[in-house]
């Protein structure tokens, strides 16, 4: 996805600044929209779009070749996948051992995303309460695409 975006950006930033061969002696210098225009028009959007089709496909085909219990109809996946986006996940996490061993458990976490909500001690061990929002696979794939835009793009 990020190629593409970068593909996007250079074209319509760098299309002023290219160089064009000159069709003849006093030939016009072709404006910035004409050019952007111009290079605009040589990007395949028909292959990026099947592309990332394809791509959110093969993640549907990886949860049910994970064991994932995922519905027979690909869209309903999606929709289902883009509607756990924002909700919450729990972990409770024993912690035992001195202050640096805790704090780098609770650090290996925090570079998970997991955020410590609470610890309390319990038998002779610390026990923390930890959380994080879910992140929607189609979501992560596609960047800062809602999930709108997603769906339309999957043509649902």
């Amino acid at each position: 996805m990020k190629p593409i975006v970068s593909l996007l950006l250079s074209v319509v930033f760098l299309a002023p600044f290219s160089v064009h061969a000159q069709e003849g002696a006093g030939a016009r210098d072709p404006g910035y929209w004409e050019r952007a225009k111009k290079a605009l028009e040589q990007i395949d959007f028909e292959g990026f779009d099947r592309r990332m089709r394809e791509g959110a496909r093969q993640l549907y085909e990886q949860a049910k070749a994970g064991g994932e219990n995922v519905p027979a109809d690909f869209m309903e996946w999606a929709r289902e996948d883009l509607a756990r986006a924002g909700r919450w996940e729990y972990k409770v996490l024993e912690l035992d051992g001195g202050r640096e061993e805790m704090e780098s458990r609770l650090n290996e976490h925090g570079r998970e995303r997991w955020e410590c909500l609470s610890i309390s001690r319990e038998k002779k061990k610390w026990v923390a309460v930890l959380k994080r929002p879910v992140v929607s696979r189609l979501q992560r794939y596609f960047g800062n695409l809602g999930a709108t835009d997603i769906l339309r793009l999957l043509g649902g």
